[in-house]
C-alpha cells in the first residue's frame, strides 16, 4: 500500500506525485513566463514587419501581434497551456502594457495565471526599403528596337516587362524596380537583383523574338566575392501582329511576331517566315487604320467590283474568295489601291 504523502506547506494531504495539495498547487509559483518586453519593429515606409531576420508584409497587424506574444510564452515543469487571453493590445500604440491571461493545467489541477508585458513598437527601416531608397541596382534591362523605333511596340513590350517585375515583387523577396527611364530609342529598367534581371530578358526574348546582348561590369566587393552589375541589352522587331509591311516589293499581313516574323501575302503566295534579325530589311506600312468596309457591287471570277469610299467610285479588287453582290468586304488602301484583306 502506497504511503500517504502531506503538503509540506500545509498539511493536508498531497497530490500524487507532489509535495504540495491542490490549494497550493494552484497558488503556489508561477510557472507560465514571458519577457517583460517585447518589441515589434515596422518598416515605416512598406509596413512590413520584421519576424525573426525576415521581413514580411502582415494584412493584419493586431493578429500577428498576439501570435508573437503567444509565441513568447513559455511553461516550466509538467505545465502543459490550455488557453492564452490577451488583454489591453492595441496596434495602433506605440507602447502599452498588456496582460497575458494564461490558464494552463499542472499534476492534474487546472491553474490561472496572468503575465504583465509591455508591448513596443518601432519604426525601423527594412533592408528593401533602404537599398530603394539608395537607388541601389544590380541589372538593367535596356529595351531597344530593331530598326526605327515605334512607340506603340515599345510600350506593349514596357507593359508585359512591368506585369513580370509585379510578379517577382510578389515572388522574391527583397526584390524591387529601382527605375523606370525613358531613353533615346527606348526604355532602361534598372532592377534590385542580376538573377531576375536575366530572367526577365529571357522572357521578353521568349515572348517577343528579341535579341538579348548581356554585358557585365565589376561593381564592387561584398563579403570577398566580387559584385558584378549585368546590362542584358533587349532588341526587339518593331512590328506587332496586324501590321502591314512591305518585303522584297511584297506587301504583307504580319501574323505573329514572336522567336519569328510570319508574313501572310495580301496578293497571293505562301506565308514567310524570318527571323526578328533580319527585320530591319521590312518596311512598315501601316497597322489597323489602313483597313476599309467596302459595298460589293459584283463578283465575277475573283473579281471584285467595289465602291471606294474617298472617291465613291467603283474599283476592282483581286480577291481569293467569293463576296456576293451587296455584302461588304474589309480590304486594305495601299496607297491608291485596294487589297483584300487576309485571314489572321
Amino acid at each position: 500500500m502506497a504511503q500517504q504523502m502531506f503538503c509540506i506547506k500545509c498539511g493536508k494531504e498531497a497530490v500524487s506525485g507532489t509535495v504540495f495539495c491542490e490549494d497550493c498547487i494552484s497558488k503556489g509559483e508561477q510557472l507560465a513566463s514571458a519577457p517583460g518586453v517585447v518589441t515589434f519593429e515596422i518598416c515605416p515606409s512598406c509596413g512590413k514587419v520584421k519576424s525573426g531576420s525576415s521581413w514580411k508584409e502582415q494584412s493584419d497587424l493586431g493578429k500577428h501581434m498576439a501570435s508573437e506574444l503567444r509565441r513568447s510564452v513559455r511553461l516550466s515543469g509538467d505545465a502543459s497551456l490550455k488557453s492564452l487571453g490577451i488583454e489591453n493590445l492595441d496596434p495602433s500604440e506605440n507602447s502599452s502594457n498588456v496582460i497575458l491571461a494564461v490558464s494552463l493545467v499542472t499534476h492534474g489541477i487546472r491553474k490561472e495565471e496572468r503575465i504583465a508585458v509591455r508591448v513596443r513598437v518601432e519604426g525601423n527601416t527594412c533592408p528593401t526599403c533602404n537599398r530603394r531608397s539608395g537607388h541601389y541596382f544590380e541589372s538593367t534591362i535596356q529595351l531597344r528596337s530593331m530598326g526605327k523605333t515605334r512607340d506603340e511596340v515599345i510600350g506593349r513590350v514596357l507593359s508585359y516587362a512591368t506585369k513580370l517585375c509585379e510578379e517577382y515583387e510578389k515572388a522574391e523577396e527583397g526584390f524591387f524596380v529601382s527605375a523606370i527611364k525613358a531613353t533615346k530609342g527606348g526604355v532602361d529598367i534598372t532592377l534590385s537583383s542580376n538573377m531576375v534581371g536575366a530572367a526577365l530578358a529571357k522572357k521578353i526574348a521568349q515572348k517577343f523574338g528579341a535579341e538579348v546582348v548581356p554585358t557585365r561590369k565589376l561593381y564592387g566587393r561584398k563579403n570577398g566575392k566580387e559584385v558584378y552589375r549585368t546590362t542584358f541589352l533587349v532588341r526587339v522587331a518593331m512590328f506587332s501582329p496586324g501590321d502591314y509591311i512591305e518585303y522584297r516589293n511584297s506587301q504583307y499581313l504580319v501574323a505573329k511576331a514572336t522567336d519569328m516574323i510570319e508574313l501572310l501575302p495580301l496578293k497571293g503566295g505562301s506565308p514567310v517566315r524570318i527571323k526578328p534579325s533580319e527585320s530591319s530589311s521590312l518596311r512598315f506600312l501601316g497597322g489597323r487604320e489602313l483597313e476599309e468596309w467596302v459595298e460589293v457591287v459584283s463578283d465575277e471570277h475573283g473579281q471584285v467590283l467595289v465602291v471606294d469610299p474617298s472617291t465613291l467610285e467603283e474599283v476592282n479588287v483581286l480577291c481569293t474568295r467569293d463576296h456576293p453582290r451587296g455584302s461588304r468586304m474589309k480590304v486594305v488602301r495601299l496607297g491608291e489601291e485596294l487589297v483584300e484583306t487576309v485571314s489572321r
